[in-house]
Protein backbone atom coordinates (compact mmCIF):
# COMPACT_ATOMS: atom_id res chain seq x y z
CA UNK A 1 0.00 0.00 0.00
CA UNK A 2 3.02 2.54 0.21
CA UNK A 3 3.43 2.13 -3.25
CA UNK A 4 -0.25 3.26 -4.58
CA UNK A 5 -2.47 6.04 -4.27
CA UNK A 6 -4.70 4.91 -1.03
CA UNK A 7 -6.98 8.02 -1.70
CA UNK A 8 -7.94 6.30 -4.90
CA UNK A 9 -8.29 3.27 -3.66
CA UNK A 10 -10.90 4.27 -0.97
CA UNK A 11 -12.73 6.79 -3.50
CA UNK A 12 -12.97 3.71 -5.68
CA UNK A 13 -14.00 1.78 -2.52
CA UNK A 14 -16.70 4.15 -1.82
CA UNK A 15 -18.41 4.25 -5.72
CA UNK A 16 -18.60 0.32 -5.31
CA UNK A 17 -20.29 0.29 -2.04
CA UNK A 18 -22.61 2.62 -3.55
CA UNK A 19 -23.44 1.26 -6.35
CA UNK A 20 -24.27 -2.02 -4.70
CA UNK A 21 -28.09 -2.63 -4.77
CA UNK A 22 -29.39 -3.68 -1.47
CA UNK A 23 -31.43 -6.85 -1.88
CA UNK A 24 -31.00 -10.27 -1.67
CA UNK A 25 -29.81 -10.91 -5.45
CA UNK A 26 -26.75 -8.40 -4.92
CA UNK A 27 -25.89 -10.06 -0.92
CA UNK A 28 -23.20 -12.23 -2.22
CA UNK A 29 -21.38 -8.78 -4.29
CA UNK A 30 -21.70 -7.27 -1.15
CA UNK A 31 -20.48 -9.85 1.02
CA UNK A 32 -17.21 -9.75 -1.18
CA UNK A 33 -16.89 -6.33 -1.28
CA UNK A 34 -16.97 -6.10 2.59
CA UNK A 35 -14.17 -8.44 2.95
CA UNK A 36 -12.20 -6.13 0.65
CA UNK A 37 -13.28 -2.89 2.39
CA UNK A 38 -12.73 -4.52 5.98
CA UNK A 39 -9.23 -6.09 5.25
CA UNK A 40 -7.95 -2.86 4.01
CA UNK A 41 -9.44 -0.74 6.38
CA UNK A 42 -8.89 -3.28 9.87
CA UNK A 43 -5.27 -4.43 8.52
CA UNK A 44 -2.71 -5.32 10.46
CA UNK A 45 -4.69 -5.99 13.62
CA UNK A 46 -7.22 -8.40 11.95
CA UNK A 47 -5.82 -10.50 9.09
CA UNK A 48 -6.39 -13.61 6.80
CA UNK A 49 -9.92 -13.26 6.19
CA UNK A 50 -12.09 -16.60 5.07
CA UNK A 51 -15.50 -15.96 3.68
CA UNK A 52 -18.58 -18.70 4.62
CA UNK A 53 -16.43 -21.04 7.58
CA UNK A 54 -18.55 -23.56 8.32
CA UNK A 55 -18.93 -24.30 12.41
CA UNK A 56 -20.56 -27.23 14.00
CA UNK A 57 -20.58 -29.52 11.37
CA UNK A 58 -21.57 -27.16 8.83
CA UNK A 59 -25.32 -26.62 10.04
CA UNK A 60 -24.12 -22.86 10.29
CA UNK A 61 -21.88 -20.59 8.85
CA UNK A 62 -19.51 -17.82 9.39
CA UNK A 63 -19.83 -14.86 6.73
CA UNK A 64 -16.30 -13.81 7.37
CA UNK A 65 -14.10 -14.95 10.12
CA UNK A 66 -10.80 -12.60 10.16
CA UNK A 67 -7.62 -13.46 12.66
CA UNK A 68 -7.40 -11.32 15.35
CA UNK A 69 -3.23 -10.47 14.60
CA UNK A 70 -3.68 -7.11 17.09
CA UNK A 71 -0.64 -6.12 18.96
CA UNK A 72 -1.83 -2.72 19.71
CA UNK A 73 -4.82 -0.75 19.45
CA UNK A 74 -8.75 -1.95 20.69
CA UNK A 75 -8.44 -5.53 19.45
CA UNK A 76 -5.70 -6.03 21.37
CA UNK A 77 -6.76 -4.15 24.34
CA UNK A 78 -10.00 -5.96 24.35
CA UNK A 79 -9.56 -9.47 25.82
CA UNK A 80 -6.84 -8.09 27.68
CA UNK A 81 -8.88 -5.74 29.87
CA UNK A 82 -12.08 -7.71 29.85
CA UNK A 83 -11.13 -11.64 29.77
CA UNK A 84 -14.77 -12.64 29.01
CA UNK A 85 -14.37 -11.21 25.91
CA UNK A 86 -12.27 -13.93 23.91
CA UNK A 87 -11.07 -12.90 20.66
CA UNK A 88 -8.96 -14.57 18.94
CA UNK A 89 -11.42 -14.51 15.59
CA UNK A 90 -13.52 -11.72 14.81
CA UNK A 91 -16.49 -12.81 13.53
CA UNK A 92 -18.27 -10.48 10.60
CA UNK A 93 -22.09 -10.96 9.53
CA UNK A 94 -23.38 -9.09 6.68
CA UNK A 95 -26.88 -7.76 5.81
CA UNK A 96 -27.42 -6.17 2.65
CA UNK A 97 -30.66 -5.61 3.59
CA UNK A 98 -32.58 -1.60 2.76
CA UNK A 99 -34.94 -2.61 5.96
CA UNK A 100 -34.38 -2.66 9.87
CA UNK A 101 -32.00 -5.18 11.19
CA UNK A 102 -33.20 -6.84 14.22
CA UNK A 103 -32.98 -9.56 17.13
CA UNK A 104 -33.01 -12.51 14.47
CA UNK A 105 -29.64 -11.10 12.85
CA UNK A 106 -27.84 -10.22 16.30
CA UNK A 107 -28.96 -13.73 17.79
CA UNK A 108 -27.42 -15.29 14.41
CA UNK A 109 -23.99 -13.75 14.76
CA UNK A 110 -24.36 -14.28 18.55
CA UNK A 111 -24.55 -17.45 17.94
CA UNK A 112 -21.12 -18.21 16.13
CA UNK A 113 -19.79 -16.94 19.42
CA UNK A 114 -17.75 -19.21 21.74
CA UNK A 115 -14.88 -18.82 24.46
CA UNK A 116 -13.00 -20.60 21.70
CA UNK A 117 -13.83 -19.23 18.87
CA UNK A 118 -14.09 -15.73 20.17
CA UNK A 119 -16.63 -13.12 21.56
CA UNK A 120 -16.52 -10.39 19.12
CA UNK A 121 -18.33 -9.53 15.91
CA UNK A 122 -19.26 -7.00 13.55
CA UNK A 123 -22.51 -6.53 12.13
CA UNK A 124 -22.14 -5.10 8.49
CA UNK A 125 -25.14 -3.79 7.22
CA UNK A 126 -26.47 -1.16 4.88
CA UNK A 127 -28.57 1.21 6.99
CA UNK A 128 -29.88 1.04 10.40
CA UNK A 129 -33.61 2.99 10.57
CA UNK A 130 -32.63 3.44 14.29
CA UNK A 131 -29.01 2.91 15.29
CA UNK A 132 -30.05 4.06 19.11
CA UNK A 133 -32.21 1.19 18.89
CA UNK A 134 -30.04 -1.53 17.79
CA UNK A 135 -27.07 -0.05 20.06
CA UNK A 136 -29.19 -0.51 22.62
CA UNK A 137 -29.83 -4.14 21.27
CA UNK A 138 -25.92 -4.96 21.18
CA UNK A 139 -25.57 -3.04 25.04
CA UNK A 140 -28.61 -5.76 25.79
CA UNK A 141 -26.14 -8.44 24.62
CA UNK A 142 -22.88 -7.11 25.78
CA UNK A 143 -24.70 -6.52 29.71
CA UNK A 144 -25.96 -10.45 29.54
CA UNK A 145 -22.36 -11.58 29.10
CA UNK A 146 -23.77 -12.97 25.24
CA UNK A 147 -20.49 -11.22 23.69
CA UNK A 148 -19.93 -7.97 21.62
CA UNK A 149 -21.76 -7.29 18.39
CA UNK A 150 -20.25 -3.43 17.13
CA UNK A 151 -22.81 -2.48 14.37
CA UNK A 152 -21.08 -0.51 11.34
CA UNK A 153 -22.91 0.59 8.16
CA UNK A 154 -22.47 2.00 4.58
CA UNK A 155 -21.97 5.38 5.93
CA UNK A 156 -19.25 4.27 8.80
CA UNK A 157 -17.49 2.29 6.11
CA UNK A 158 -17.88 5.71 4.03
CA UNK A 159 -16.28 7.54 6.77
CA UNK A 160 -13.45 5.44 7.54
CA UNK A 161 -12.16 5.43 3.52
CA UNK A 162 -12.65 8.75 3.50
CA UNK A 163 -10.35 8.85 6.85
CA UNK A 164 -7.96 6.49 5.59
CA UNK A 165 -5.58 7.91 3.57
CA UNK A 166 -4.96 10.55 6.75
CA UNK A 167 -5.14 7.75 9.40
CA UNK A 168 -4.89 4.10 8.17
CA UNK A 169 -6.39 1.48 9.93
CA UNK A 170 -7.14 3.59 13.51
CA UNK A 171 -9.79 5.73 10.66
CA UNK A 172 -11.67 2.70 11.48
CA UNK A 173 -10.87 1.28 14.82
CA UNK A 174 -11.71 5.10 16.20
CA UNK A 175 -15.62 4.47 15.23
CA UNK A 176 -15.63 1.06 16.29
CA UNK A 177 -13.83 1.94 20.07
CA UNK A 178 -16.89 5.16 19.81
CA UNK A 179 -19.55 2.39 19.54
CA UNK A 180 -17.92 0.14 22.10
CA UNK A 181 -18.25 3.28 24.34
CA UNK A 182 -21.80 3.39 23.21
CA UNK A 183 -22.80 -0.49 23.93
CA UNK A 184 -21.10 -0.31 26.94
CA UNK A 185 -22.31 2.91 28.61
CA UNK A 186 -25.80 2.34 27.51
CA UNK A 187 -28.16 1.06 29.82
Amino acid sequence: LETINASEICSYLIEKLSKVPTGNDYASTYHNLMVGILELLLYPDLSAPKKEVPIHDKRKRIDIRYNNSAETGFFFTLPNKLPHLTCPYIFVECKNYSGEVNNPELDQLRGRFSPQRGRVGILACRNLDSEDGFIKRCADTYHDDRGLIIPLCDKDIIQALNDYPKHKHTALENIIIDKFEQIVFNK
